[in-house]
C-alpha cells in the first residue's frame, strides 16, 4: 500500500487516495456503491518402427528382447594374458571418400575405436562416452583417399555383450568397428549431441541403409576377456547379424578381426591388421563408365523408386521415360554430348524440385540460349505492378529510356504478368511458385543475342512508352538481380552484434556448409553474449544462406528448457518397398549450460535454402520465434546425400532421397517454404529507399511484447462493484503501477492521449480507475456535472452500472472516483480507453481547463 500521507495530490490521478476516501465513508455513511450486472492419420504408405514385425528388437530399452538372448554388461574384467604373437595391437587402413561436402564439414576428421553395444541391441539412442572413445589420425593422401592408424589398447573400453545365444548369462565380448568421426561441437570427444547409435557411413562395417542400417558384411574387431567366449559365425536364415538363429563358434582371448563377408565369418589375428572403410550410401553412385543409355536407365530406374516426393507433386515416371529416353538414344547415336547434356536438362527440369540439378559442361548451350540481355530487371509488388528495379547504364533498356522505378506494362505486346508465364528460366526447376515468378522476371528479358523484344512501359509521370531493344550480350543484369546477389562469399559462416540503439541481438548465418565446429561455437557464443546483456530479444537472419549441414535442432537447443520432438526422416526401404523411418526422431534437446528466455524472429526468404530452412523451420517450432520476410523460403527439403551421380560426359546429376516429415505425419518445407508469420508486402518505397524493411520488422515487432497484436480469446472479467472496493483494500495494483512507463500525472492538453504499456506474464488482477479532484465540495460538483467519463475495454462501453463510484473529502480536497476490477485476462493484447471530456472550460479552484477530449490509453499484454 503506497503511503497516502507521501502523496501530493494531482487533477487527474491521486494514487491509491481513493482507498483512503473508500475506508472513512464506510465508517460516515456516505458510499454510493452502484449495481452490479456482472488427430492424425498416419501416413499408408510410410512405416513406423512398431510396423517392422520381421524381428523382434529394441530400440528405446538397454535389455534385448528375450527371443535374442543377448545381455548387455559394463562390468569391468581384468587384463588378459595371452601368448599369441600375432596378438592385434594396430589397425591401419584407408577410406574411400566421396562425399563432395566432407571436408567443409568435418575439418577435424578422425578414426574411432566404435563400440557396436548400440547396434547388437538395435539401440538408436546409444551413446559412447568420452572416457570409452579411443581414438586415431585420418590423413588425406588425395584422390579422394584417406589414410588412418589406429593403436588398440591392451584393455579396450566398452560395454561387454553376450551374444553366443546359449541362454546362458556369460561375461561376453566386446565389439567394436573403425569408423570416421569427427570434432563438430565442444571437445573432440563425441557428445550426445554428436552422435548415437552407430555408424553407417565411412565405417569398417558394410551398412545397407534400406534395411534400417543392418550391418550386412564388413569386418569387426572383437575383443574377448578369456577363451571361453563365442561370437556368431554366420548371419543364420534371417540374414540379421546378433539375433536368436545365429550359429556361433569359439573365440581366442584378446582381439580378434571378424570378416563378415566371409561363409561362414573368418577369424583373424594379425598384429599390424588391415581393414578399409565404406563410405555407405553417400557415396557418390558412379555411372560415368556406361554409355549415355544405360547410365540414364540406371538412374531412371533407380530415382524413380527412391524419389520421396512422387505423389506430393504428381510425378509420373514412365511419362517422363517415354519423353526423354529417345533423346538420349539419339544422343548416343549420333555421339553429341550437348544433346545429351540437354537431354538430362530437360530431364531434370520435368520435375519441380529445386533440390534436382545437373552440373557440367553445356558446350556453350547457355549462352546460345540466354546470353543475350537488355541490362534490365523487374520485380512485381504486392499491389500487382511490375516495376524496373534493375537498369544498367549501358544495357539497351536505359538507351531505350527506361528508368529505375518505371512500371512495365508489357512485353512482345503481352501483358507482363502474362508474359512471364510462357518462360522457362534456365537455373531450374523449383519447388515452389514464388520462387518460380521471380526467375521469370529474371529471365524474361534474356535471350539469344541479337533477338528483339517490345517492351511498354509507364514512366515516372505516368506517360506510356513503347520501345524495340536489341539482346545484347550481357550478364550485369543477370547477377544483379540473382536471388543471391547480396550473399557474401567472402564473410565468415556467421556475424554477430548488438544492436545497440534497440538493445538487440543480431545473428546473420551466411553458411552450414563451411566448418561447422566454427559455425557452432560462433553461434553458441553469440547467445552468450546477447545472454550476458539481457538483450530485450534476438534476430537470426537467413535470407542469405545456401544451405549445407541441417543444423536446425542444434542450434535451437539454446531457446527451449524442454525437449521437443519436431521431425523424422523417411527413406524408401528396398526390403519394405516403402518409404520408412525408424529410431528416434529429430529433437530440440535443451543446452545443460545457456538458455536465453527472451523472443526470437527468424527472417526467411527465397535464398534462404535446403538445410537454411531445416534451421528456419525448427526455430519456428518454438513458442518465442516469430517468423519474418517478404516471401517464405525456397521451399526445397528433400535430402540428397545420398541421391549424387557421376554421369558420362563428365555431368553430375543430384536428387532427392529422403524426406522430412513432422510428427504428425505431413511433410514439411518442400514446396511450400517456412512461411513467414509476418508476411511483410513488397511496396515501391521498400524497394528503392535505402532501407532493410525486414530487418526494421523484426527490430519493431521484438521491442512490442511478445502478445502483441494477439487478438485475445475474450475480455478481462470485471469484478462487482463490492469486489471492487474488496481488491482496493486488498492492495490490488492500479493499472499505472503495472506500467513499463513512469506514470504521468499531469492533465493532457485537449486531443492528446496518453499511452501505457502493461506486460503481464500472468493474468493479474487489477484495477482501472480515474479520479477528479477540486478545490473544495462545490467545484468538485460543478466540474463533475460537465465532465464525461466513458470507460471502453476491448470497444466495448463498460456501464455505469459495472463501476464502483463514490466522492469525498481527501487532503484538503474533494474527489470523485470510478473504479473497476479486473480479472482472468485471456491471453493476448487488450486495449482499454479512459475517455474524458470536458463539455466547457473547467476551473477546479486553481487551474482553469480548456475545453475538448484528453484519452488514456492501456495496452495490456497477457501471454
Amino acid at each position: 500500500m503506497i503511503n497516502l500521507t507521501q502523496i501530493a495530490l494531482s487533477k487527474l490521478f491521486t494514487i491509491r487516495l481513493f482507498a483512503l476516501i473508500l475506508f472513512s465513508s464506510i465508517a460516515s455513511g456516505c458510499i454510493l456503491p452502484a449495481s452490479s450486472t456482472s488427430s492424425n492419420q498416419a501416413n499408408p504408405d510410410v512405416s513406423t518402427d512398431s510396423e517392422l514385425t520381421e524381428r523382434n528388437i529394441v530400440t528405446t530399452s538397454p535389455t534385448p528382447p528375450i527371443d535374442q538372448a543377448i545381455v548387455i554388461e559394463s562390468t569391468a574384467t581384468p587384463t588378459i594374458t595371452t601368448k599369441n604373437s600375432n596378438e592385434p595391437v594396430t589397425i591401419v587402413g584407408n577410406a574411400k571418400i566421396t562425399f563432395p561436402l566432407f571436408e567443409n564439414y568435418l575439418v577435424e576428421p578422425y578414426v574411432m575405436l566404435e563400440d557396436e553395444a548400440g547396434f547388437v541391441n538395435r539401440d538408436f539412442d546409444f551413446i559412447i562416452p568420452p572416457q570409452d572413445q579411443v581414438l586415431g589420425p585420418l590423413t588425406p593422401r588425395g584422390e579422394n583417399t584417406w589414410d588412418y592408424v589406429l593403436h588398440l589398447p591392451s584393455l579396450p573400453p566398452g560395454i561387454l555383450v553376450d551374444v553366443d545365444n546359449d541362454s546362458q548369462n556369460d561375461t561376453g565380448v566386446r565389439i567394436f568397428a573403425v569408423a570416421v568421426q569427427a570434432n563438430t561441437i565442444g571437445d573432440p570427444f563425441l557428445g550426445s549431441d554428436e552422435f548415437r547409435g552407430w555408424s553407417t557411413v565411412w565405417t569398417s562395417a558394410r551398412i545397407d541403409s534400406e534395411n534400417r542400417d543392418e550391418i550386412v558384411g564388413g569386418k569387426l574387431i572383437v575383443w574377448s576377456p578369456d577363451n571361453k567366449q563365442s561370437f556368431p559365425s554366420d548371419f543364420g536364415s534371417d540374414k540379421l547379424l546378433f539375433t536368436n538363429d545365429d550359429p556361433t563358434k569359439n573365440i581366442e582371448a584378446g582381439y580378434t578381426i571378424v570378416n563378415l563377408d566371409s561363409n561362414p565369418f573368418t577369424f583373424t589375428k594379425e598384429r599390424i591388421s588391415e581393414i578399409i572403410l565404406y563410405e555407405g550410401d553417400v557415396e557418390i553412385n558412379d555411372l560415368s563408365d556406361l554409355s549415355y543409355t544405360e547410365a540414364f536407365n540406371a538412374l531412371w530406374s533407380k530415382a524413380s523408386i527412391e524419389y520421396p516426393f512422387t505423389q506430393l507433386k504428381s510425378v509420373d515416371w514412365q511419362n517422363i521415360y517415354d519423353r526423354f529416353a529417345p533423346q538420349v538414344t539419339k544422343a548416343e547415336a549420333s555421339s553429341d554430348p550437348q544433346a545429351w547434356y540437354l537431354a538430362m536438362r530437360n530431364f531434370a527440369w520435368s520435375i519441380p524440385d529445386g533440390h534436382i540439378g545437373l552440373g557440367g559442361d553445356d558446350g556453350g548451350l547457355f549462352q546460345k540460349e540466354a546470353g543475350g540481355g537488355a541490362g534490365l530487371g523487374m520485380t512485381e509488388l504486392s499491389d500487382g505492378r511490375v516495376l524496373v528495379n534493375y537498369v544498367d547504364t549501358s544495357g539497351t533498356a536505359a538507351k531505350a529510356g527506361i528508368k529505375l522505378g518505371d512500371e512495365i506494362i508489357s512485353y512482345n505486346n503481352i501483358p507482363i504478368r502474362q508474359a512471364i508465364q510462357s518462360i522457362t528460366p534456365l537455373n531450374g526447376p523449383f519447388s515452389t511458385d514464388h520462387v518460380l515468378k521471380l526467375e521469370q522476371y529474371r529471365y524474361i528479358s534474356r535471350g539469344k543475342v541479337g533477338d528483339s523484344a517490345d517492351i511498354e512501359w509507364k514512366d515516372s509521370t505516368g506517360i506510356v512508352n513503347q520501345a524495340t531493344i536489341i539482346l545484347r550480350s550481357e550478364r550485369n543484369s543477370l547477377a544483379a538481380t540473382s536471388l543471391y546477389a547480396d550473399f557474401d562469399r567472402n564473410a565468415p559462416p556467421i556475424e554477430y552484434e548488438i544492436i545497440d540503439d534497440y538493445d538487440i541481438g543480431y545473428i546473420r548465418i551466411w553458411s552450414l556448409s563451411d566448418d561447422l565446429n566454427l559455425t557452432f561455437r560462433l553461434f553458441r557464443r553469440a547467445v552468450q553474449l546477447f545472454n550476458d546483456n539481457d538483450t530485450t530479444g534476438v534476430i537470426i537472419d537467413l535470407r542469405h544462406n545456401l544451405g549445407g549441414s541441417p543444423m536446425g535442432t542444434s542450434l535451437a537447443s539454446f531457446f527451449t528448457q524442454t525437449e521437443i520432438e519436431v521431425m523424422r526422416g523417411y527413406y524408401y526401404s528396398d526390403k519394405l518397398k516403402l518409404f520408412d523411418t525408424y529410431g528416434p526422431p529429430d529433437s530440440i534437446e535443451p543446452d545443460k549450460n545457456l538458455f536465453y528466455e527472451g523472443r526470437v524472429a527468424i527472417l526467411v526468404g527465397p535464398a534462404c535454402a535446403s538445410a537454411c530452412e531445416n534451421v528456419a523451420w525448427v526455430f519456428s517450432q518454438l513458442p518465442q520465434v516469430t517468423v519474418l520476410g517478404h516471401y517464405p523460403s525456397n521451399g526445397i527439403m528433400g535430402e540428397v546425400g545420398r541421391g549424387q551421380y557421376k554421369l558420362p560426359g563428365d555431368l553430375s546429376f543430384q536428387i532427392p532421397t529422403g524426406m522430412d516429415q513432422d510428427m504428425e505425419n505431413n511433410i514439411i518445407v518442400e514446396g511450400t517454404g517456412v512461411v513467414p508469420d509476418i508476411l511483410i508486402p513488397i511496396t515501391e518505397a521498400n524497394i528503392f529507399e535505402n532501407r532493410d524493411i525486414v530487418l526494421e520488422e523484426a527490430i519493431d515487432l521484438l521491442s512490442k511484447p511478445l502478445v502483441a497484436g494477439i487478438i485475445p480469446s475474450g475480455s478481462p472479467r470485471l469484478l462487482a462493484p463490492s469486489l471492487t472496493l474488496t481488491a482496493a483494500k486488498g492492495n490490488t495494483p492500479i493499472l499505472e503501477e503495472l506500467a513499463n512507463e513512469t506514470p504521468n500525472y499531469e492533465m493532457p492538453e485537449p486531443g492528446q492521449k496518453r499511452v501505457y504499456s502493461i506486460p503481464m506474464d500472468n493474468s493479474t488482477e487489477s484495477i482501472w480507475w480515474y479520479s477528479w479532484c477540486a478545490t473544495n465540495k462545490n467545484i468538485a460538483y460543478k466540474n463533475w456535472s460537465n465532465i464525461t467519463v466513458n470507460f471502453y475495454l476491448n470497444d466495448e462501453l463498460v456501464s455505469k452500472n459495472e463501476l464502483y463510484q463514490t466522492d469525498g473529502q481527501a487532503n484538503q480536497e474533494y474527489c470523485f472516483y470510478e473504479l473497476v476490477g479486473l480479472t482472468d485476462w485471456p491471453r493476448g493484447e487488450h486495449v482499454l480507453h479512459t475517455k474524458v471530456s470536458f463539455d466547457q472550460e473547467i476551473n477546479d479552484g486553481s487551474t482553469v481547463y480548456p475545453i475538448g477530449l484528453r484519452e488514456f490509453e492501456y495496452h495490456v499484454y497477457v501471454n
